[in-house]
């Protein structure tokens, strides 16, 4: 086919020496899988997919307050955890 490519929209088969299968897929489903790998995205990096790709929750009384909060706890913690002690000891040269 790449040989031939101004063939005007046909193809054409030897019957008796090749087959031809016509296969089609159906994208009926594809807006889940897509919004299923952005979900795997957020879940690698840890946050949150309304702060990772603006991407509001739908639903009746979607909220992701919860998700927000618990992401800026972590943040929080981490500072507290590995950030704090070398920033105190720098303001304590100065």
């Amino acid at each position: 086919m790449a040989a031939y490519r101004d063939n005007r929209g046909l193809q054409i088969v030897d019957k008796e020496t090749e087959e031809l299968n016509n296969v089609s897929t159906l994208l009926t489903g594809l807006s889940k899988l897509q919004a299923q790998s952005q979900e795997h995205i957020a879940a690698i990096s840890g946050i949150p997919l309304v702060k990772l790709l603006r991407i509001t929750p739908s639903g009746l009384n979607a909220s992701s307050e919860g998700e927000i909060r618990s992401f800026y706890d972590k943040i929080e913690a981490f500072q507290e955890d590995v950030i704090r002690q070398p920033i105190q000891k720098i303001l304590e040269i100065i």
